[in-house]
């Protein structure tokens, strides 16, 4: 009865918050207090490298001799990794035998003086007790709740988390159990230690982002199955006791749209992240934010408008996901491999790597080609569902940081349609010059409808290239009014990055008759703030045409 029950108040929560019909703006909005920031604010804790930026690497692969680590071993390093993080002397990276984690690495070498080795298994274990007390926390791997408890209490107590088939091995290196979590659940984890974690964010993953969940003292959350242990009881408690204004790092357990609605219903926001973002607990070090300008590339300095001319711009979606940014696939062969671009082209990016990776944000801003420019995605530093959450002031006053810190001046935001408050907030940043809203089918809902607040706008996606072929997404372009005074004469076309790429725009750029011109997003905001009359444009989603 009570999994019925927690089922169906999702269901409740996430249909009357997103599914809800689409509204225009209301007239009438409440005064915002908008307040700006300080340069030094952040969500997260701050982290060191020890003085000499020697780092030790560890690998589940065999490489030099070196042993690698199994899977077991790897979320004990990566606890490691945290709590020498914890108290500010990051020094372990995770070598997860992939591409990107070896691009990420040979930067840190190459563009910040870092030096490292290759490290086994004991090697790590030496290093822990160098630090920390020869004390352990015995886990079942077999059970995600089992890890999950392990990984919470030891960024509490600062215990060597191990799996039972290591346990021989720890004892004999002098090692006593403390803590026994093989039979505990997650709920009974948190009612009892609530009190001595850190609700300054959390982590929602199973066996991944260890280390940073480690070094933050987070409390590890999973609620994927719905059983008796996973009532509407635990995420109403959980929930309540993280506060507004959190980050959640991780991944929706259940379903997209229910999960981020539930969480931004409690002023929350999500990363989404996985298996492939690793070693934030080391990447986010202060030293590598130090005396960096995060500057875009592309100067944006104004088109003189033609007439006869149809303006498109653009952007990629998903860029808010760290999977994505931290799987280097912004320069991989699915966004375009060559770097140099033939036509402006937008990038979503998230601008929370100011703080949790900043070379790997530097990396993109100084690889990237003169036409990429990068628009802050969705929506601002955080994945949530504005309209709906009642933490918005806050949660916009902090994007005014990110904004200025990476030199971003548009942004995606993703709803269930647009909302004045929402567009009223968010309009009076001073680094925002206009946004781009995302909603409907496919975030084509808007179908290039346009809002206005302090004179800047809100620019609805007009196409969506999803699962679409390239032909008829231009075939309805080339249809389109060629008039720069009016917001019907642009386009703003969204790339589904999980079923498009950078090839498919220039496959519909080369179908677009010579009078379309390609334009950056903030070209695209600059012109029709400047040339178009700033009043409401509504267009139903089937008369996007003229």
């Amino acid at each position: 009865m009570k999994k019925i029950l927690y089922i169906l108040l999702i269901y409740v929560i996430a249909f009357s918050l997103v599914g809800c019909k689409q509204k225009e703006p209301a007239t009438s909005v409440e005064v915002s207090n908008y307040q700006k920031a300080p340069d030094d604010f952040t969500y997260y804790k701050k982290t060191n490298l020890t003085p000499d930026k020697h780092i030790y690497v560890f690998r589940n692969y065999e490489k030099d001799g070196v042993s690698r680590l199994n899977s077991v071993q790897t979320y004990t390093a990566q606890a490691v990794q945290g709590l020498f993080a914890s108290i500010g002397e990051s020094k372990l990276y995770y070598d997860a035998n992939n591409a990107s984690e070896r691009i990420w690495l040979e930067d840190l070498v190459a563009t910040y003086g870092v030096t490292y080795e290759a490290v086994n298994f004991d090697k790590i274990i030496d290093l822990y007790q160098e630090k920390f007390e020869k004390k352990y926390i015995l886990y079942n791997s077999a059970s995600t709740e089992s890890i999950n408890c392990a990984m919470s209490l030891c960024g509490v107590y600062k215990y060597l988390p191990i799996d039972r088939s290591l346990e021989e091995y720890i004892v004999s290196k002098g090692f006593q159990k403390a803590i026994d979590t093989t039979e505990m659940n997650e709920y009974e984890c948190f009612k009892q230690y609530k009190d001595q974690f850190s609700n300054d964010g959390c982590i929602m993953q199973h066996h991944c982002l260890i280390d940073i969940g480690v070094a933050s003292n987070y409390f590890f959350f999973w609620p994927y199955d719905f059983t008796e242990t996973y009532t509407m009881h635990y995420r109403i408690d959980f929930h309540t006791w993280l506060g507004q204004d959190k980050p959640i790092i991780g991944v929706w357990p259940d379903d997209e749209v229910r999960d981020v609605a539930l969480l931004s219903s409690y002023g929350q926001f999500i990363f989404c992240s996985g298996s492939n973002v690793n070693n934030i607990s080391l990447l986010s070090c202060e030293e590598f934010r130090k005396d960096i300008t995060f500057k875009q590339k592309k100067e944006t300095t104004g088109i003189t408008p033609e007439a006869g001319k149809h303006y498109i711009c653009f952007m990629m979606s998903d860029g808010d996901s760290l999977s994505v940014e931290f799987a280097h696939q912004i320069s991989s062969s699915k966004m375009g491999a060559e770097r140099l671009m033939s036509f402006p082209m937008g990038w979503s990016m998230q601008p929370s790597l100011y703080d949790l990776a900043p070379n790997i944000l530097n990396y993109y801003y100084q690889t990237n080609d003169e036409n990429n420019y990068f628009v802050a995605a969705v929506s601002g530093h955080g994945y949530q569902n504005p309209r709906n959450n009642p933490a918005a002031q806050e949660f916009v006053n902090a994007l005014g940081h990110y904004l200025k810190m990476t030199d971003m001046h548009t942004v995606q935001i993703l709803d269930s349609g647009p909302d004045a408050k929402t567009m009223k907030l968010y309009s009076e940043i001073d680094e925002l010059e206009g946004a781009f809203y995302c909603y409907g089918h496919n975030y084509g809902g808007g179908a290039g409808s346009v809002y206005w607040y302090n004179d800047k706008p809100f620019i609805s996606i007009r196409e969506s290239v999803c699962n679409m072929s390239s032909q008829s997404v231009a075939n309805r372009i080339n249809s389109y009014t060629r008039d720069y005074t009016k917001v019907t004469g642009y386009t703003a076309i969204n790339l589904h990055y999980w079923s498009s790429s950078y090839q498919q725009a220039c496959e519909i750029v080369s179908l677009l008759d010579e009078d379309v011109v390609v334009i950056s997003a903030l070209d695209m905001v600059r012109m029709i703030s400047t040339y178009c009359n700033h009043e409401d444009v509504v267009i139903e989603y089937g008369e996007r045409g003229d």
